[in-house]
């Protein structure tokens, strides 16, 4: 998609793009880089620094049985899955109806229980 220099950037690079999407799903600045390289819209934009970019060009489609010949050694790097584990279980159900009350202005709060001074009055009762 992209091929950068010592002289343009820096260091020397190949960006590469992979697996396609649609256009409208691609944010706009983006677009517009797709589009200077005059490539379709992809999902996977990746940068490999390289100590030469000489055989890159822009556009140019990468093909692994070209790259790397049958029986060949190749150091990959990945990320585990990790070990099967089951779902979490949901949360207890409530159980006799013992649920916080929603704070109101005039109501006290639902943890604290009854009011140590005695009954509450009719028009503050829950």
């Amino acid at each position: 998609m992209q091929v950068k220099t010592t002289e343009s950037h820096g260091y020397n690079s190949v960006q590469v793009a992979y697996q396609p999407m649609k256009e409208k799903n691609v944010k706009k600045p983006m677009a517009g880089h797709f589009k200077k390289a005059g490539v379709p819209p992809m999902r996977h934009v990746c940068e490999f620094r390289l100590n030469d970019t000489e055989g890159f060009e822009v556009g140019q489609q990468l093909d692994i049985a070209e790259m790397f010949p049958e029986g060949a050694v190749v150091d990959v790097a990945g990320t585990t899955v990790g070990e099967c584990s089951p779902p979490p279980s949901p949360p207890a159900p409530p159980r006799l109806g013992l649920s916080a009350c929603p704070a109101h202005p005039w109501r006290p709060p639902a943890h604290l229980g009854r009011s140590p001074r005695g009954p509450t009055p009719p028009h503050r009762r829950r």
